[in-house]
C-alpha cells in the first residue's frame, strides 16, 4: 500500500513523541534510583559513598570520586571515589573553589562534561592535572551537589568510552545533584539532632549529681 504524505508525517510525529517518552521515563527512573539509594542512611559517609556508586550506575560511566565542603577551612575535600588508582589519591585529596575541574563545577554551580578529554582544549584549559586522561579515561562530567541553590559539594565521573553528553543528560547530572544535596543536608541535620541530645543528656547527668551531692 501507497503511504500518503500525511501519514509519514504523523508516523514521524508519533515515533518522536514515543522516543521522548521513553527519555522521560528513563529520567524518572534514573532519579527515583538515586533517590532511594542516597535516602538509605543517615550517615554521611555511607550516604556519599551510595551516591556515588548509583551516579556511575545510571550515567553508565565507569569511575568517580566525589567532594564535600570542609566549611572550616572552605575546600573541598576527597569524601568517596570508585575505580581510580588508589596509589594516586593523594594527589587529588582537596581543591579549593575555583581551582581545577572540581572547584570551577563547583564555584560555577553548573555541570561540565567533556565528551573526548584528548581533543576538547577546555579540559586542557581547566585541568589542575590530566589525571583523567593519564589514567586512560576518555569522557567525564562533573556536577555540582547542591542545597537550595547553594553549592555544597561536586561530583566527578569518567567513562571509558567517547561520549556525547545531551541536553537531557546534563538536566539529570542537575536533577541528581540536587537530590544528593538535599539527602547530605536530612544526615547532618540528624547528625546535629542526636549530638545535642548527647550533650543535653550529658547536662542533665551533671545537674543529677550535683543535687544528689
Amino acid at each position: 500500500p501507497i503511504i500518503e504524505r500525511g501519514e509519514l508525517t504523523g508516523l514521524v510525529i508519533n515515533f518522536r513523541d514515543v522516543t521522548e517518552r521513553k527519555q522521560t521515563e528513563e529520567r524518572l527512573q534514573a532519579l527515583y534510583t538515586v533517590t532511594n539509594a542516597v535516602s538509605r542512611s543517615l550517615d554521611i559517609e555511607v550516604l556519599m559513598q551510595a551516591a556515588l556508586m548509583t551516579t556511575i550506575e545510571v550515567l553508565k560511566v565507569d569511575a568517580g570520586r566525589l567532594y564535600l565542603l570542609d566549611e572550616n577551612s572552605h575546600v573541598l575535600r576527597l569524601a568517596a571515589h570508585h575505580g581510580l588508582p588508589v596509589d594516586q589519591l593523594s594527589n587529588i585529596v582537596c581543591y579549593a573553589p575555583g581551582e581545577g575541574i572540581i572547584g570551577r563545577t563547583f564555584e560555577e554551580r553548573r555541570p561540565v562534561v567533556f565528551t573526548d578529554m584528548a581533543s576538547d582544549p577546555r579540559y586542557v584549559a581547566m585541568a589542575r592535572a590530566a589525571k583523567g586522561r593519564d589514567w586512560g579515561f576518555h569522557s567525564a562530567a562533573g556536577l555540582p551537589i547542591t542545597v537550595k541553590d547553594q553549592p555544597v559539594g561536586v561530583i566527578y565521573v569518567y567513562g571509558r568510552a567517547v561520549r556525547e553528553f545531551t541536553s537531557r543528560d546534563i538536566e539529570l547530572l542537575s536533577s541528581i545533584g540536587s537530590q544528593i544535596g538535599i539527602a547530605i543536608e536530612n544526615a547532618r541535620l540528624f547528625q546535629e539532632t542526636e549530638q545535642r541530645a548527647r550533650e543535653q543528656e550529658a547536662l542533665n547527668v551533671i545537674a543529677t549529681a550535683t543535687t544528689q551531692s
